[in-house]
């Protein structure tokens, strides 16, 4: 079972923000089957939560895990692996928080480049991208093996400053 303690800023209402850890990769890997069509394995987590290079952030809300980011540091960049939130959490700002906190961490820790592939069809995704200021830098044509559908590769600065809409309240906050 995952803490349902506040986060460092107080906010029960949106679950805890925790890093996950080796002992997580089983609960990681059903998520992951549950999200894509070609989840990593518990082992695969397992060996990656394990490295200094590798972590992976979850909102531990009502018992469960309900969002999870992955992402990889190194030579200076942030790559967002994955990022999913559970059906039934959605369209409560988990996503949102998820990414700003790993922008920030990319921030703090030196990173000066943060990027991602996206499904070219994902809209909601590529929203939420969009509000964090990434750009499109370029099309791997053919990258999803299920479908042979297009990735677009999404780039920001680090250190950029955006402003992010709420998806609770539809306001801007930094």
């Amino acid at each position: 079972m995952f803490d349902s303690r506040p986060s460092e800023r107080g906010e029960r209402h949106m679950g805890a923000l925790v890093r996950l850890g080796p002992d997580d990769a089983g609960r990681l890997a059903a998520f992951e089957r549950e999200s894509f069509p070609h989840p990593w394995t518990e082992g695969q987590f397992r060996d990656s939560l394990g490295r200094e290079h590798f972590a992976c952030y979850g909102i531990a809300w009502e018992g469960e895990l309900a969002a999870y980011l992955s992402l990889s540091l190194a030579a200076g960049e942030m790559e967002v692996l994955n990022l999913a939130v559970r059906p039934r959490f959605r369209r409560r700002g988990l996503a949102s928080r998820l990414l700003g906190h790993v922008l920030q961490l990319a921030h703090e820790t030196g990173m000066t480049d943060a990027y991602l592939e996206v499904r070219a069809s994902n809209a909601p995704a590529l929203a939420l991208y969009a509000r964090f200021g990434f750009t499109c830098r370029g099309r791997r044509t053919a990258y999803y093996p299920d479908n042979r559908e297009d990735a677009l590769l999404l780039w920001r600065a680090c250190g950029e400053k955006t402003t992010e809409i709420s998806e609770k309240t539809g306001k801007e906050h930094p």
